[in-house]
């Protein structure tokens, strides 16, 4: 089954979070934790590098709260701060800083994160041991609550009385985050996978987790209580942000910067909404059913929903994650209206959805994109074969169209001793040479839509470059290319898009690529180049049209097996044949067909319906005979019998809904008379 596309749309934030940071005085040293003191209104901060706790007012003034003390995590309970380091966890009274309370655990060589929950008990990181102790503050007393199960590096832990357990964050990549149940120590999984390298954790009056991250500059995310949904990004541009703490009486986000020696406050929004609408599918070919969700993260919380899908004025649903059937091909904006007690906010998604009408293209403007394709014997593109393509290039900056190691195609804007906005061929040869040529100068343009081929056969030592149809004047002697052979390539992956560095994307669209197992003339190449194959055409051995619509996979129609991964391309708009000649595919009306036909179905893969086209020939011997077209599971098991009567000549096409039937691969059959054609075609749901 395809992996479900969540596209996510522009985020609009309501609100502005107001920041500070403290650097005077530069009392801080590698700031590792902090905890906001009530009694006081103020917070205490482990300078871990000079082994002192750092008071912070509210004007931002510094003073030295205690010195020569170990601390890493810290937090505080009525009138104690309680740091935890070493083996040892400590109790300072927060207005005097003397020392009020002791406990060593022997056997534990680091104690990191610290928390209390509302019955009097400490909860402390070993994060070596990879353990988890319980302190009993009125009686210093202390047990083993969890002994061991969590990932790499626990870290910070937080107390969650929403739910009564305690939370943990790691400090590793991709790095999950973790409950214990205060009842009774079991440890869960409450999210796979975060940013990655969290250092902090803590929680809000109203339940929502926040959790720091090293990745990207140092960012914070936050979480509802449930883990509902996906971590919301809320800031960035803390480094190496640490063991954070939110201060509930101001609803300020207090967060260390380990490596910045600072603290930088995050001022909460008493009302925020942080949009969050996705979608199963952005594109597709119609009918598609698509399925949206609101995940936003807001409070007060959204409860209630316009949805206007197709920008009639029509309020389409009032749900919060509604359907919507798209089907009609079209660039839909859709708007949601969301409201709570205190927040209305209309969102309009400009341009989200498109719809096509079985004609898309690869659209590979983002970096790094491509289209990677497995290595194939038949795609080693060596003594004799062409390319094909149609481009719409936004940029001619040494972009790439096709890269298999000995093999480029790309186009140049400027380079030495090669023409400007031409198609450059590098040819890597056997004798370890480098060859490069280009197409004529100027003969590739900025934002239409234009067909180029290659043809290249080495013992005929031919060698030519279309534009268009048109054959191109190259800009070197071709004697000097066929002195050596191109480098056998039948090992390297074949990449649509980009070469293999990821760098040299192609900024613009790309669509109808074809391989072939020979050298095409141009008589050849101009009979097809505004039409759509069929896929059994002699000597093709790569046909990708990109008409999935959807999807991380593109399918070879000409059933040779070449299917090529998506990698950061999205579907776009197609070439339109009709818009650039006037001559249209090779199934129209008023032309009658030599031969009985069967072509691929569209789209392949397909759920729920796919069309089957055929054509019956004028044929006097088989004039009166019927045509069947019948579809079998693999197992030959007859699944629907599509038509059965006698048909005359013409072009026929046939809508196939498989909506009864599971995902797999069937076979489409077509009888008439002495011939019997077949195909196959994939359903995925």
């Amino acid at each position: 089954m395809d992996s479900i596309i969540y596209k996510l749309f522009k985020i609009i934030l309501l609100t502005t979070f107001f920041t500070s940071t403290i650097n005077s005085q530069s009392l801080i040293d590698g700031a590792e934790s902090v905890a906001f003191d009530s009694l006081n209104n103020r917070y205490l901060v482990t300078s871990l590098r000079t082994n002192k706790v750092i008071s912070i007012d509210k004007t931002g003034n510094q003073t030295i709260f205690k010195e020569n003390i170990t601390a890493f995590g810290n937090c505080t309970k009525d009138s104690v701060l309680y740091v935890a380091g070493g083996s040892k966890i400590r109790g300072l009274n927060v207005f005097t800083g003397e020392d009020v309370f002791s406990v060593t655990i022997p056997g534990t060589h680091q104690f990191d994160g610290i928390t209390v929950d509302n019955s009097g008990n400490l909860y402390a990181m070993g994060t070596v041991s990879n353990r988890v102790y319980k302190i009993n503050i009125k009686t210093k007393t202390f047990s083993l609550f969890v002994n061991g199960g969590f990932e790499s590096n626990p870290q910070d832990l937080i107390y969650d009385k929403f739910k009564n357990r305690i939370l943990v964050c790691h400090w590793s990549a991709n790095s999950p985050i973790m409950s214990i149940s205060l009842e009774d120590s079991v440890l869960t999984t409450v999210v796979e996978k975060t940013s990655g390298f969290a250092d902090g954790i803590t929680i809000d009056k109203l339940g929502n987790i926040y959790v720091t991250s090293y990745e990207r500059g140092g960012e914070i995310y936050r979480y509802d209580n449930d883990f509902s949904k996906p971590g919301e990004l809320i800031y960035v541009g803390i480094e190496e942000p640490s063991g954070l703490d939110y201060n509930i009486k101001d609803d300020v986000l207090a967060v260390p910067s380990f490596s910045g020696d600072k603290v930088v406050f995050i001022k909460m929004p008493p009302i925020y909404l942080f949009p969050k609408i996705e979608s199963s599918h952005f594109t597709g070919n119609a009918p598609l059913t698509i399925k949206f969700n609101d995940n936003s993260f807001s409070y007060p919380k959204i409860n209630y929903w316009e949805w206007d899908f197709n920008s009639d004025g029509i309020i389409d649903s009032y749900e919060q994650n509604p359907e919507w059937k798209y089907t009609e091909a079209g660039t839909y904006k859709v708007s949601v209206l969301l409201k709570s007690d205190s927040l209305n906010e209309n969102l309009i998604l400009e341009d989200s959805i498109l719809i096509f009408d079985k004609e898309s293209s690869i659209n590979f403007r983002k970096s790094p994109s491509s289209i990677k394709i497995i290595p194939n014997s038949k795609l080693n593109l060596t003594n004799e074969w062409t390319f094909e393509a149609w481009i719409k290039p936004i940029n001619l900056l040494g972009k790439y169209i096709l890269y298999k190691n000995a093999v480029s195609i790309y186009t140049n804007k400027k380079s030495a001793g090669l023409k400007d906005n031409s198609l450059v061929v590098k040819f890597i040869l056997e004798d370890g040479s480098t060859i490069r040529f280009s197409s004529e100068d100027s003969s590739l343009v900025l934002n239409k839509w234009q067909h180029i081929a290659f043809s290249y056969n080495f013992l005929n030592k031919t060698m030519k470059i279309f534009i268009n149809g048109k054959q191109q004047e190259l800009s070197t002697d071709e004697s000097t290319i066929f002195i050596s052979p191109i480098m056998n390539n039948e090992l390297d992956t074949l990449i649509l898009g980009n070469n293999n560095t990821g760098l040299r994307n192609l900024t613009g669209n790309m669509d109808e690529v074809r391989i072939w197992h020979k050298a095409l003339t141009n008589d050849e190449i101009n009979a097809n180049i505004y039409k759509y194959l069929v896929g059994t055409e002699d000597s093709l051995i790569g046909y990708w049209n990109f008409n999935e619509g959807n999807g991380q996979e593109v399918f070879d129609i000409s059933n040779n097996g070449n299917i090529g991964n998506i990698l950061g391309a999205e579907y776009d708009w197609g070439v339109d044949y009709s818009t650039l000649v006037n001559v249209n595919e090779s199934l129209s009306e008023g032309i009658k067909p030599n031969e009985l036909t069967l072509f691929q179905n569209y789209p392949n893969p397909f759920n729920p319906s796919t069309i089957i086209k055929y054509s019956i020939p004028t044929n006097a011997k088989n004039e009166n005979s019927k045509v069947k077209l019948v579809v079998f599971d693999v197992l030959g098991k007859e699944v629907a019998t599509l038509v059965n009567k006698h048909q005359n000549t013409g072009n026929y096409e046939v809508n196939f809904d498989a909506s009864n039937l599971s995902s797999g691969v069937y076979i489409y059959q077509l009888q008439r008379g002495g011939y019997l054609f077949s195909r196959k075609m994939i359903l995925i749901k």
